[in-house]
């Protein structure tokens, strides 16, 4: 049975506002957030393709927040063997919100 997407989102720490979710994700190491991000998206895929759903990738990011002002080292997320890009500021909801929480 597929889990309708407001048990998805209960499963995983995530907000959706019609069409536009987000997908928070916490750890204490790089290697770690990584890790759980790549695992994530992973259930998300299938989730998608269970419910004949796909992902807009073109609309597709990521940004990574840090407690310290220290420049945080890339990590490679991907859906599908595709890279999400990285980006410092995005738009959610009309609100921009970039990587210092600003």
């Amino acid at each position: 049975m597929v889990l309708p997407l407001h048990l998805f989102c209960n499963a995983y720490n995530c907000n959706t506002y019609a069409d536009d979710t987000n997908l928070f994700v916490s750890a204490k190491t790089m290697n770690e957030l990584e890790s759980k991000a790549n695992s994530l998206l992973l259930n998300l895929d299938s989730w998608l393709k269970a419910n004949k759903l796909h992902l807009n990738i073109d609309k597709t990011c990521y940004s990574v927040f840090s407690p310290n002002k220290i420049p945080v080292p890339t990590v490679t997320i991907k859906i599908n063997d595709i890279k999400i890009t990285c980006v410092k500021e995005c738009k959610y909801l009309g609100v921009i919100i970039n990587d210092e929480l600003k």
